[in-house]
């Protein structure tokens, strides 16, 4: 019975999660949306978590600066998609503060 409640629960949480989530181990890029910035954007890289369609868990030195992203996704043409900022914690790993964001994809960006 234990067994079928946690595998109900886990689903439970990929369906609120927008989907299933995969290992996405790798460093990309993301900028915050400052629209007084003059629509410039300031790249910064950050080591991903995990990805799904409707996401992605992120760890970075700082927290977002925005609750609204852009994230580059690819190394030689990356794909460009808005993101807002879910959630953000301080957490500690290997004796480093660090920051873990999870966000929704909003929509693509060219």
């Amino acid at each position: 019975m234990h067994k079928i409640l946690e595998a109900e629960r886990a689903r439970d949480i990929a369906e609120r999660r927008g989907g299933r989530r995969h290992p996405y181990r790798c460093t990309q890029w993301v900028a915050a949306v400052d629209e007084r910035s003059g629509g410039e954007l300031e790249f910064r890289p950050v080591q991903c978590v995990d990805l799904s369609a409707a996401g992605l868990l992120y760890l970075a030195d700082e927290p977002p600066a925005t609750t609204e992203l852009v994230v580059a996704l690819g190394s030689k043409q990356p794909i460009r998609l808005r993101a807002q900022v879910l959630r953000a914690d301080r957490i500690v790993q290997r004796g480093r503060i660090m920051h873990r964001v999870a966000c929704r994809f909003t929509d693509r960006t060219i």
